[in-house]
């Protein structure tokens, strides 16, 4: 699953493995109010569906392949000052 189409906040969610992406997807679906989700995979994957998403929370798992979660942060802090962080071990 990569995107839910749904009105309200945009929320990015980047974990390697699917099972947390998808415990996390279903929660928020679950929350009353109406989100808008992306999922992504990795680093990599992430920082590309940041431009094109432009997501308003990122919830990032920090023990990933790759580029890590700590190095996403980074990124994100960098490029991104309007971007809330959230991180999930």
């Amino acid at each position: 699953m990569s995107t839910s189409r749904l009105h309200g906040k945009k929320v990015l969610i980047v974990d390697d493995d699917a099972d947390v992406r998808d415990v996390i997807v279903d929660a928020l679906r679950l929350a009353p109010r109406e989100y808008e989700v992306e999922t992504a995979c990795d680093g990599l994957d992430a920082g590309m569906k940041l431009e094109r998403f432009g997501p308003e929370v990122v919830i990032l798992d920090v023990n990933m392949p790759g580029m890590d979660g700590l190095e996403m942060c980074e990124l994100i802090r960098r490029d991104r000052k309007s971007t809330r962080l959230n991180s999930s071990h």
